[in-house]
């Protein structure tokens, strides 16, 4: 697995990685609950493995969510979504789709995204609930929602996205335009695109603070 530049896999069934701060960050309860996400690997929803990368998921009776903190919190959030089973969807109009609808949402419920980028077979972004006053969950939940109708009213076989998502609530001390381009580099690490700029499926919207 690429490891990135920042160090770590991210935990979830995706050939990403999170940011290295969070095995040196010294909080105890989110790097737990990292490592108990990398320990579950043979549960029923595991991803297939791909040329390039093991994929991972989890299963059904467990909760991806860090217990008691409230995610509509106006405060960053990397979050990793992956496609069914690891399958390279992500692609052509079916990514620009993504693109476009993620774009509507967030002009439709005023929620921040910092950065997107879309890869074959997972999604990466960096938002805030903004002004919308929806939790993470609730984002996620009708921007998966809308794209896989697109993708089903389109003639796409099976389901587009995997079940759950994977979230990294960003600390006040790490570097959110750090992540950014982190983000903006997963093609460049894939050597899908020689410099970040020249891929189409990823873009900044809204100015980090």
């Amino acid at each position: 697995m690429d490891n990135g530049i920042f160090g770590l896999s991210c935990g979830c069934s995706c050939s990403c990685s999170v940011p290295a701060r969070l095995a040196r960050s010294g909080v105890r309860d989110e790097l737990a609950r990292y490592r108990e996400l990398k320990n579950m690997t043979k549960e029923k929803e595991a991803c297939e493995t791909s040329s390039h990368a093991t994929y991972k998921t989890y299963g059904k009776n467990r909760s991806l969510r860090l217990k008691g903190f409230d995610y509509s919190t106006d405060r960053a959030y990397f979050i990793t979504i992956c496609s069914d089973k690891g399958r390279a969807l992500l692609q052509g109009a079916i990514a620009g789709d993504v693109a476009k609808y993620l774009k509507q949402l967030r002009e439709k419920y005023l929620f921040k995204v910092y950065v997107y980028c879309i890869m074959p077979d997972h999604v990466h972004l960096l938002l805030a609930p903004g002004d919308s006053g929806l939790a993470v969950s609730g984002i996620i939940q009708r921007f998966k929602s809308l794209t896989a109708r697109s993708y089903n009213s389109n003639g796409g076989e099976g389901k587009l996205w995997q079940r759950y998502f994977y979230d990294h609530i960003v600390r006040k001390e790490e570097d959110l335009n750090r992540i950014a381009l982190y983000i903006l580099e997963n093609p460049v690490r894939k050597r899908l695109a020689g410099y970040w700029k020249d891929w189409p499926y990823s873009e900044t919207l809204d100015p980090i603070e």
